[in-house]
């Protein structure tokens, strides 16, 4: 995704970092990757041999590589400023992206808004790759790293050629500060997606995972909204459309292991059922499963309910063992009263104990986390819910126990 500027980089930017990836720039390279940024005597000695464009730029590179670790396969070799890292999709969910879209039978697209090619290099490891983009330097760094054709302009006045699309609308403001949950005020905006989609019907569009979907006026009917999960951290919300469409709603979880995905044409909604709480256990799902609404479906399997609508825990007599959910053996319930909890506490031999809560039940979490830590060997995990008009305390053994 394009970071949102109006001060594109200038030509001696642009030739900063093409010398990085140059021989002369190996040197220079090695020695920022030992430089700490704040150290302005090491800075002044590469400047002594380099310039500030290709200093500062060698700094960039250096951080966003240290940066990348854990996000991209190959980290070291990436071209990336920090920014371009930052909203670029991950190895793990561009591959998973990338392997559906060539089951879908496509060999070839144009990855639209293609920032430093987060995508476009999973992509091409697959088929045939096209990146755009707006900002000179994002293009060469999507050459570089993806090592496929680029062309630099505005997507809604250049001709892309026919076939699939794959969009990364900017949904930051100028200035990076706060992300823009409105489509209409992405760029390109919502009118331009939906010329895009109606000239190119087989389009990836990757949006927030916090998208409002009654807002996407450039949805189709039968295209799919899909909630996305990195190792059960919500990531990214995908629309599908056209032939790359399967489903109206899917969840999808990816891990190192590969990934789980359900889907349906219909909200599953979880069934309502009260409970005592008594020996019973209390289950976080995967975020993806609950944006998807899909979380009836997990009920069926396991025999599960909901103790209160729309409170997003499950509830079994048994543990689920399935990555979609986290159980937790619950050992008591109180109500939700400091004094009655820090009591409890002290009689269960209490040390560390993590707060958990839905629906803003407890405002101050970290001071309520603060307040109840013992010195005891027993560690606890309580959950502070709202159910009705009453907030209650529902203590479980911690995650895994």
């Amino acid at each position: 995704m394009p970071a949102p500027s109006h001060h594109p980089p200038s030509n001696d930017t642009l030739k900063a970092w093409q010398f990085l990836v140059s021989p002369g720039g190996k040197n220079l390279l090695e020695a920022a990757a030992c430089c700490d940024s704040r150290d302005v005597a090491a800075i002044s000695r590469l400047r002594k041999k380099w310039s500030l464009e290709e200093v500062s730029a060698a700094l960039e590179l250096a951080e966003a590589r240290r940066r990348a670790i854990g996000k991209f396969e190959q980290p070291e070799n990436l071209i990336a400023d920090r920014v371009g890292l930052e909203q670029a999709t991950g190895s793990l969910i561009a591959n998973y992206k990338a392997e559906r879209i060539k089951d879908s039978g496509f060999d070839q697209i144009s990855d639209l808004c293609c920032g430093i090619g987060g995508d476009a290099m999973a992509m091409a490891a697959r088929m045939d790759v096209i990146g755009f983009d707006m900002d000179p330097l994002k293009c060469w760094m999507t050459g570089v790293n993806a090592g496929c054709c680029t062309q630099c302009g505005d997507i809604t006045s250049m001709e892309i050629p026919p076939g699939p699309i794959h969009i990364d609308p900017s949904r930051r403001d100028s200035d990076l500060s706060q992300r823009r949950h409105n489509p209409d005020s992405w760029s390109p905006s919502a009118d331009a997606l939906t010329s895009l989609v109606r000239s190119h019907p087989d389009a990836v569009i990757k949006m927030g995972p916090g998208i409002d979907q009654d807002k996407l006026t450039f949805r189709s009917h039968e295209s799919e909204v899909e909630f996305i999960s990195n190792e059960g951290s919500l990531s990214q919300a995908i629309l599908w459309t056209g032939g790359l469409s399967t489903a109206m709603r899917r969840a999808t979880r990816c891990g190192p292991d590969g990934h789980l995905t359900i889907s349906s044409d219909v909200p599953e909604h979880p069934p309502l059922a009260s409970t005592d709480w008594a020996d019973t256990w209390l289950h976080v799902p995967d975020p993806a499963l609950e944006r998807a609404e899909l979380l009836g479906m997990i009920c069926r399997e396991w025999n599960m309910f909901e103790p209160a609508s729309g409170l997003g825990l499950l509830v079994a007599d048994q543990p689920a063992r399935t990555p979609w959910l986290i159980p937790y053996h619950v050992v008591d319930k109180l109500p939700w009263r400091m004094d009655k909890i820090k009591s409890w506490l002290k009689a269960h031999d209490s040390g560390a104990v993590e707060i958990r809560t839905r629906g803003r039940a407890i405002e101050d979490v970290d001071k309520v986390r603060a307040g109840l830590q013992g010195h005891g060997s027993q560690a606890w995990t309580i959950f502070g819910l709202r159910l009705g008009d009453a907030r209650i305390a529902v203590i479980t053994h911690p995650r895994g126990r």
